[in-house]
């Protein structure tokens, strides 16, 4: 018995020991949904102070996520998507023409960065809301879901909202980018290694 309770406790130790080894100072882009506009973007950084992290990116402001919370992350997001979906058939079926709200459950950064004045300004671990908007009537009809977080400097003196996963789940598109966002979090290492595996046959090209 001892034994397998030591095997149980060594092992988060090893927890990101499956990734490949990437030489770099460039952070590696692993992920993109292809948003003509404001795509979500997400990187992985081989500094010391953030190779337990990934960087998403979106509208000009940064949300950091450690990797050992990626998946408990797709998870609290995938659960927010059912209820929002829930929640749009329940608006059709009563003819509620309007709703603004959040889902029971939150889920609290690791950090971000914050863009604005010209400048990059650094942001403590935040606690994020799953937000859900559904409009039956007017210009844009839909479903509109996202994880979002208010970022604020030390000084409290510049703030931005951050917008992860931001998708209109009555869009075709959008509902398979949620889709893939969340497949994307539960199989973050698979991803990673791909983008090493492409950077480092990219790199021994030129050696």
């Amino acid at each position: 018995m001892k034994k397998i309770l030591l095997i149980l406790f060594i092992t988060p130790l090893f927890a990101f020991s499956q990734l490949k080894d990437f030489d770099s100072d460039e952070s590696l882009l692993i992920y993109d949904d292809g948003n003509q506009f404001i795509p979500l973007t997400i990187h992985y950084n081989n500094g010391i102070d953030n190779k337990d992290k990934l960087f998403f990116s979106f509208n000009n402001q940064i949300v950091l996520i450690k990797l050992d919370r990626l998946a408990e992350f797709g998870e609290l997001y995938e659960k927010g998507m059912n209820k929002a979906i829930e929640w749009y058939n329940v608006a059709q079926e009563n003819n509620i023409l309007s709703i603004d709200k959040d889902v029971d459950w939150t889920f609290k950064t690791d950090g971000g960065v914050i863009y604005e004045a010209s400048s990059n300004h650094y942001s403590k671990p935040k606690t994020g809301s799953f937000k859900v908007s559904i409009e039956l009537e007017g210009i844009s009809p839909g479903n509109n879901y996202r994880y979002r977080v208010l970022q604020t400097d030390e000084r409290n003196v510049y703030s931005a909202f951050a917008d992860i996963g931001m998708y209109v789940l009555t869009r075709e598109k959008d509902l398979e980018n949620a889709k893939r966002l969340i497949d994307f979090c539960k199989n973050y290492e698979k991803y990673i290694n791909e983008a090493i595996d492409k950077f480092n046959i990219k790199d021994n090209l030129f050696e």
